[in-house]
């Protein structure tokens, strides 16, 4: 079920997402989110998309890095 909402918080019952740690070489990736602050990658699920998909596409769209996620550990 889809639900329409103006606030993350008019959204009944969990929401599905992924956070991730994206390794490359010795460091890892963070991004920049606002006011200087930095969070390891992460997002919501979109209808109809998988685990690794997200993942995948989160790494992408925040910063740059093309992922192999069949190659990721999932966990949780």
């Amino acid at each position: 079920q889809f639900f329409e909402a103006s606030n993350i918080k008019d959204i009944p019952g969990p929401i599905n997402a992924v956070l991730t740690f994206v390794q490359v070489c010795e460091e890892y990736i963070l991004v920049e989110k606002t006011n200087n602050e930095f969070d390891i990658v992460g997002g919501k699920l979109e209808i109809g998309e998988s685990i690794k998909e997200c993942l995948s596409r989160e790494v992408f769209e925040e910063s740059g890095v093309l992922i192999d996620a069949d190659k990721s550990i999932l966990i949780g």
